[in-house]
């Protein structure tokens, strides 16, 4: 018998169904990674997790006709799964936005996601009654199904999410006169930014959004610090809002924008320097201060973890469990990224002394003890400030006076300049 009539007789129209499926999500992936890839981003950026995908594709393809119904189902379940999420994200974008680059391929893959999910819901009924159905099988088969949703489906689905999320419009919402800038990084990224210069010997604040937003989720912070009498920079990280490169919601390449931050204002003669980072920004200014002296004073709303090692710092046990979920995130993360993040933010925080430190915390879980293990490694002058009931990075929204006075209040005591106080 011939390969490909066995190929046939084995896996018969599932197998022509599950091949053309994955052909089309293979077809997304090459169209993302080379044809409409991000702006700034090279031909060969992409190439090593493309050749991956290609590799897992057809791995897949031809093991399928091979396997028994079980693991054809669960193939097929994981795979659409994946292009589920891959699918939503360009449905995101188009919402958000309009029709553009890679959604129409993403359009395509979500509908063979559909396809491949679908088929994984069939096998098992049209298999039903063969032998290997004991109920010993469908134990193992659902405590096999579950595992792998927790250390391969959610997390490399969660990874798509964080490198791969969609911009949206930049809303221009800021109340104090500012310049439209560029920043020019040293990997040759063009990024979109608002300067709001400070007075003559003024001290400037550079702010940094979150890893999903852009700097238009910065811009009430921004407005607040400029009423004192502080400059302002902000900008939208690489990948996000109007900026080049590769979305990278975990801030592991945010290095270099941190940089071109520092150099502009350095070549307009600015070099009393504060930072507030928001979320991912908050951990990517962990870093920055402690390599870079011209950071004088930081405030980090809302830092959490970027890492295994961060994982591991965290207090009780069941770290443990959640280990496995997270290793898979970053370690999918780091394949899409091409990029690895840096050491651990406990061992980081202790480097920013003697330079103050308020490390502000909200609601609980991995955000608060992250920042209560920040804390304990961190030198004076360096305090907590925990917001116990406020959401994620939502102190200045839902406390504003307090919020305002605490944070203008840390600025003020820190990186005053003489001649130069709050009004």
């Amino acid at each position: 018998m011939t390969g490909g009539r066995r190929l046939l007789d084995r896996g018969g129209r599932e197998w022509i169904v599950f091949a053309a499926a994955t052909g089309v999500l293979v077809l997304h992936v090459l169209d993302d990674s080379f044809l409409h890839r991000e702006p700034g981003i090279g031909p060969f950026h992409h190439l090593v997790p493309a050749l991956v995908v290609l590799a897992i594709a057809a791995g897949g393809v031809v093991a399928y006709p091979f396997a028994r119904p079980g693991i054809r189902c669960g193939l097929a379940l994981v795979f659409g799964a994946l292009g589920l999420v891959g699918g939503l994200i360009h449905v995101g974008h188009i919402r958000a936005e309009s029709l553009s680059g890679s959604d129409l391929t993403g359009l395509l893959a979500l509908a063979a996601a559909l396809v491949l999910l679908g088929l994984g819901i069939a096998v098992p009924y049209v298999h039903r009654g063969e032998r290997g159905g004991r109920w010993r099988a469908r134990v193992a088969a659902v405590v096999l199904g579950a595992l792998v949703v927790y250390v391969l489906v959610m997390p490399v689905g969660v990874a798509l999410w964080l490198t791969h999320r969609y911009r949206e419009p930049v809303k221009d919402t800021l109340v104090a006169n500012h310049q439209d800038v560029t920043l020019h990084t040293k990997d040759g990224l063009d990024l979109a930014a608002w300067w709001i210069p400070a007075p003559i010997n003024g001290p400037t604040i550079i702010v940094s959004h979150g890893g999903g937003g852009d700097r238009s989720g910065a811009a009430a912070h921004a407005d607040m610090l400029a009423r004192h009498g502080y400059g302002v920079l902000l900008w939208d990280a690489r990948g996000r809002g109007e900026s080049e490169g590769q979305p990278d919601a975990l801030g592991w390449t945010w290095d270099d924008d941190v940089d071109a931050a520092l150099d502009f204002l350095g070549s307009k003669g600015v070099h009393n320097v504060g930072a507030l980072g928001l979320s991912t920004g908050a951990d990517v200014f962990i870093e920055a201060a402690a390599r870079d002296k011209r950071i004088d004073a930081l405030v980090t709303d809302g830092a959490t973890i970027r890492s295994v090692g961060d994982v591991v710092e965290l207090p009780g046990a069941g770290k443990w469990t959640d280990l496995p979920y997270w290793a898979s995130t970053y370690g999918a993360a780091s394949l899409f990224l091409m990029a690895r993040p840096g050491p651990r933010l406990a061992d980081l925080v202790g480097e920013i002394a003697p330079r103050p430190l308020l490390l502000i915390s909200t609601g609980v879980g991995p955000e608060r003890d992250a920042n209560r293990v920040y804390r304990d490694a961190a030198h004076a002058p360096a305090e907590l400030w925990e917001l116990p009931g406020v959401g994620h990075t939502g102190g200045l929204r839902e406390r504003p006076q307090e919020y305002e006075s605490r944070v203008v209040g840390f600025f003020d005591e820190a990186i005053r300049v003489e001649g130069v106080a709050s009004p």
